[in-house]
């Protein structure tokens, strides 16, 4: 990995569509469409995703970066059809971990959230074997019934 400049900073702009809003999916009361604004998992999704863009430039090519770790203050709403300006920036990097710093903005200059994300660096090859063996995993619990399991 190539040294990232501190406080070196990228700006994501996300366009907030009716998909990004409150929605848990269940139906349940309460547990369904909730509130027409930004939902705070969205934000934390673009959070990432700017992060990673920040770090991108910086790996190797035997390189990969995975999301280690999200903080996220959800500090104002924003409504589906307003854009949100996120800006993340290197705090520091120790070891194969990347802290960086992130706020978001919506278009009126709301600062709307205010956070953090953490990139752990791992050789590509290592973290595909992890998978691999994960999915090994997995393969053989499944490949058995599980008490409780309804039948087919």
């Amino acid at each position: 990995m190539r040294s990232i400049p501190i406080r070196h900073a990228i700006e994501q702009i996300i366009a907030v569509t009716p998909e990004m809003t409150v929605d848990f999916e269940q139906n349940e009361p309460g547990l369904g469409k909730l509130h027409p604004v930004y939902a705070t998992y969205w934000l934390t999704k673009h959070f990432e995703l700017a992060s990673r863009k920040l770090v991108l430039p910086y790996l190797d090519d035997d390189e990969e970066s995975i999301g280690f770790e999200v903080q996220v203050k959800h500090l104002a709403s924003t409504l589906p059809g307003m854009n949100v300006r996120i800006v993340s920036q290197h705090r520091t990097t120790k070891d194969n971990r990347i802290y960086i710093d992130c706020e978001a903005f919506n278009e009126l200059g709301d600062k709307i959230a205010e956070g953090s994300t953490t990139q752990v660096v791992l050789a590509r090859k290592r973290l595909v074997q992890k998978f691999a063996e994960l999915r090994e995993r997995w393969e053989a619990q499944i490949g058995t019934k599980r008490p409780n399991e309804p039948d087919g």
